[in-house]
């Protein structure tokens, strides 16, 4: 008796060419990863972002909680000019 019909021993290679080709795919990331030194992206610090959130919000006398005006980031001085971000202005939050 054969070991099933053409079409699915064909499914059966194609699935296992498939699986070999992701390993292959995530292992080369791995290593270049590995190569670069590092993350492929660098992330900041949720702590240092806390700390900025942190920062920024601040309290009336009236109790009501609103964002501080903060300096712009250098990285985001051409996008929040031109879409004239809020973080200008004191804004009411509660």
């Amino acid at each position: 008796m054969s070991s099933g019909s053409l079409r699915w021993r064909l499914v059966r290679r194609l699935v296992a060419l498939q699986a070999a080709l992701l390993a292959i795919f995530w292992l080369s990331l791995l290593g270049l990863s590995w190569l670069s030194g590092g993350p492929i992206m660098a992330l900041e610090s949720e702590d240092r972002v806390l700390d900025i959130v942190r920062e920024s919000i601040a309290r009336a006398p009236d109790g009501a909680s609103s964002f501080a005006p903060r300096p712009r980031s250098p990285r985001c001085a051409p996008t929040c000019q031109a879409s004239g971000s809020p973080s200008t202005t004191r804004r009411d939050i509660g």
